[in-house]
């Protein structure tokens, strides 16, 4: 599990100092170095061993400036050191000597005090691995268990190849053969012929053979729906996917959105009523304000769910909306049509790729809501800034 509660860059030296306070060990994790990897060939490959070893399974974090006694933290000790140059030799040692290239690497340099500083390096768990160390006549795979780094047989080579090859073309597998279901009306409700939205919200570890949740307890309040308030006839039932969530405004026979959480972790949230509340035959209108604020927050529910059924891993969040042809997008309630309107039926979002999942929702579906503007004649959504901070007050 991770460390942090938080993005990479909110990281403080109070974030640090409580790694010590906890006494957090080593583990699959998190590493601790005391000082700056040296020059010799020797330490570059250690570097880079270190580096891959995380990429090649859940990923992690190694700790510069830190100092451990049987791999749990006692002091910082902090590194001096020109940071930006420190950060151009590491990405170029990565660069020249781990195959295939690595992406997704970032960097967080935490004051201590005016000279002194922490460095943080987050690694992502990599869907193109296994990587290999080759420099300096050194070819090797390498892989972390938690107690240490281990190089990886021939078994484990090739599970990490099938594994990586394998994940993202059935993310994308299951993610079509859902949308086929829905629009053909294969879904666990019947669910109202109009404009909808539909998110996916897919756990890596989901996708392990055999892997199946204890589902058991009362989901109804639990599981939320997007655009869910109080007033809502809002019913729930076990089914053989899982559990579903449903309702209708009006108690009709077919409903206005539903929550399917699968056995496997997968949630499905679908809704016909947030794209149609003030929409007609003949203006076909997408409020983004309302859109962002009832996503965000349906996708913080989904991620406290999948937390309390001891979901961890890297996800992946995919957005769709359905029979949005000729929408356009209103700002507020005194702007007109002055731009694009959707030019097709089906807008499939591209898919978010997220190693942790404590970020909030709007962070999260940012690039989402982007797609959504940019599809409507915008170049990105105006309810971030330009340093990319959400401009909504939570109220």
């Amino acid at each position: 599990m991770s460390p942090f509660n938080k993005p990479l860059d909110q990281i403080s030296l109070e974030d640090i100092e409580r790694l010590i306070q906890d006494n957090v060990p080593e583990n699959r994790q998190i590493e601790y170095k005391q000082g700056l990897y040296g020059n010799q060939n020797q330490d570059k490959v250690e570097f880079l061993k270190d580096i891959s070893a995380f990429a090649n399974c859940v990923g992690g974090f190694l700790i510069l400036g830190i100092r451990e006694e049987e791999g749990v933290p006692v002091e910082i000790i902090g590194i001096e050191t020109d940071i930006d140059a420190l950060k151009l030799r590491f990405e170029n040692l990565v660069k020249t000597g781990i195959e295939p290239s690595l992406r997704g690497i970032n960097f967080n340099a935490v004051d201590v005090d005016k000279k002194r500083k922490v460095m943080v390096i987050e690694i992502p768990r990599s869907l193109s691995r296994p990587h290999a160390v080759n420099s300096n006549r050194h070819f090797r795979f390498y892989m972390r268990h938690s107690s240490g780094i281990h190089p990886m047989d021939v078994d484990d080579i090739k599970k990490s190849f099938l594994s990586s090859e394998t994940l993202a073309t059935r993310i994308r597998n299951f993610r079509n053969n859902r949308l086929a279901q829905i629009s053909i009306g294969e879904t666990p409700v019947p669910l109202s012929n109009k404009a909808r939205v539909i998110m996916h919200i897919l756990p890596e570890e989901s996708f392990e053979i055999g892997k199946k949740l204890n589902l058991s307890g009362y989901l109804h309040n639990k599981l939320t729906l997007i655009y869910e308030n109080s007033m809502l006839n809002k019913s729930g039932k076990y089914n053989f996917d899982g559990y579903v969530s449903y309702f209708s405004l009006d108690k009709k026979e077919k409903h206005d959105s539903y929550t399917q959480l699968f056995h496997n972790g997968i949630t499905e949230a679908v809704n016909a009523d947030l794209l149609n509340f003030s929409s007609t035959e003949h203006d076909k209108v997408l409020y983004p304000k309302a859109f962002e604020e009832e996503l965000s927050h349906a996708y913080d529910q989904f991620v406290k769910l999948l937390k309390e059924l001891q979901i961890d891993s890297a996800i992946w969040i995919c957005l769709t909306l359905q029979g949005v042809l000729g929408y356009w997008l209103k700002r507020d309630q005194y702007s007109g049509k002055d731009r694009d309107a959707i030019d097709r039926n089906e807008l499939i979002i591209p898919e978010i790729h997220l190693e942790d999942m404590n970020i909030e929702g709007e962070y999260a579906l940012k690039p989402a809501f982007d797609s959504v503007w940019n599809a409507c004649g915008y170049e990105r959504s105006l309810h971030y800034d330009d340093n990319g901070l959400w401009k909504i007050s939570k109220e």
